[in-house]
């Protein structure tokens, strides 16, 4: 009978040391779940960041081409209003000399009379 006492007490210690090492074991693999989830949700947070960063630099990209755009047409606008300019000052030069040339004609002719 006391070996069987014996017996029991040490299956009974060998039984208490097995659910303590399952308690341990269960404890870590909970703190391990927790860990996995919270790397899980910074993933997720990340992949909002990375879209809403993606959509950022499309709308910049977006303005950038529609400045691009702009100044464009700006050096373009500016191209035709100097051929304007260029047209415009060789049409007085010429007017200019229309005009003298008609002054020294008026006075060439008061001069004959």
């Amino acid at each position: 009978r006391r070996a069987d006492e014996e017996a029991a007490t040490l299956e009974s210690l060998h039984l208490r040391e097995q659910v303590s090492q399952q308690s341990v074991r269960a404890r870590d693999l909970e703190r391990e779940l927790r860990d996995k989830d919270s790397l899980q949700q910074e993933v997720v947070q990340d992949r909002d960041r990375i879209h809403l960063e993606r959509e950022r630099l499309r709308e910049v990209a977006k303005e950038s081409t529609l400045a691009q755009s702009g100044w464009s047409a700006l050096a373009d606008e500016h191209e035709v209003l100097q051929r304007e300019l260029q047209s415009l000052e060789l049409s007085l030069g010429d007017k200019e000399q229309t005009a003298r040339h008609q002054k020294r004609e008026m006075q060439r002719l008061q001069a004959d009379k």
